[in-house]
């Protein structure tokens, strides 16, 4: 898949692409299935998962590639890796991976925040739209109920004071069980009051493409349906740390910090849909 230059003048200008039906009800329900056995202690290594303050319940599982066949080729497939590459570059690698469930009525609140203020800490010198990027990809149907993402448009161009050219922060490792760099809330209002807020609903399936300074949170699951969505983030080779370690004071699992960092190469679509088809999901 190749974006065209109106979407990636869309990406470069609000720092973010909404993007639907990129993979069919079969596709994503093998994801899904996948997902579901990530959440659990009994995969490969547990030590990549991240449990709810309050409830216990899974909240990420990072990783999945190393433990999913499915996910090593999902995160590499054209219509995935084909429209990194032409935003970032060729010479690209997995900075990291995670699902992020948030289960029915459990799944908590992620604050206001960049995510480059905490990979700037892990050793990534840049953080701009052709140096980092994000993709999410929704595994279930996402409603304003159970918790949607939701981003601040524009705001990845915002030149902050803080080091990496960040919004000033503060660092909250009480709200919930993973600590987070919240961005200020004065920064919030007055950013919202340039651009509305984008909410991030739709159909399992669609996948956000957005940047490493793009603002964004979520709010609490008080739905009875989990919403769960794949992270994937891709880091150019040119702006690979030299060492693999990270200054952040709190850090809940190593997993966080890919080891593989080696340029990665398309998938194949054929080798997705035999998987599909081996599980008995094929349409």
């Amino acid at each position: 898949m190749k974006l065209s230059n109106a979407q990636i003048e869309q990406y470069e200008q609000d720092g973010l692409l909404i993007v639907g039906d990129l993979f069919t009800e079969p596709e994503i329900a093998l994801l899904r299935d996948e997902a579901e056995r990530m959440g659990t202690p009994q995969r490969q290594t547990p030590g990549a998962n991240v449990y709810e303050k309050k409830s216990g319940k899974i909240r990420q599982a990072y990783g999945s590639e190393q433990d999913s066949e499915a996910w090593d080729i999902a995160y590499r497939l054209p219509r995935i890796l084909e429209p990194v590459q032409q935003l970032l570059g060729e010479q690209v690698y997995l900075w990291h991976s995670r699902i992020i469930f948030k289960l029915a009525h459990v799944g908590e609140q992620w604050q206001w925040h960049q995510d480059f203020t905490s990979w700037h800490m892990d050793g990534a010198a840049r953080g701009g739209v052709h140096d980092m990027i994000s993709i999410m990809i929704m595994l279930d149907d996402t409603t304003p109920e159970n918790g949607p993402v939701r981003f601040v448009p524009g705001s990845h161009l915002e030149e902050g004071a803080q080091e990496g050219g960040v919004l000033d922060w503060t660092y909250d490792f009480e709200t919930t069980a993973y600590p987070v760099h919240t961005t200020l809330d004065e920064h919030i209002e007055r950013m919202s009051r340039k651009r509305a807020v984008v909410e991030c609903t739709g159909q399992a399936g669609t996948v956000v493409f957005f940047t490493a300074k793009t603002v964004h949170s979520s709010t609490d699951n008080i739905s009875p349906r989990d919403r769960r969505i794949m992270y994937l983030v891709y880091n150019t080779i040119e702006n690979k740390p030299a060492k693999m370690e990270t200054r952040r004071p709190d850090v809940v699992t190593p997993y966080y910090l890919n080891e593989n960092r080696n340029v990665l190469n398309l998938s194949d679509d054929e080798a997705f849909a035999r998987l599909v088809e081996g599980r008995g999901l094929a349409a």
